[in-house]
């Protein structure tokens, strides 16, 4: 949320601009990047270690 004066043109104050911005779709892709990452990591984790296994 942001809140502005509405300022005349002799600098008097006139009223307020008050915007709110919705912001769930937002977070919720944040948390799914977040998610998508650790799985990423565990996936990558689980491959060096298969890597460790073979015969060389």
């Amino acid at each position: 949320m942001s809140l502005s004066p509405l300022d005349e043109e002799h600098g008097k104050v006139s009223g307020k601009l008050v915007v709110l911005r919705e912001i769930t779709q937002r977070v919720q892709a944040e948390q799914e990047r977040k998610r998508l990452i650790l799985e990423l990591q565990e996936a990558l984790n689980q491959v060096k270690i298969l890597n460790e296994l073979l015969p060389r």
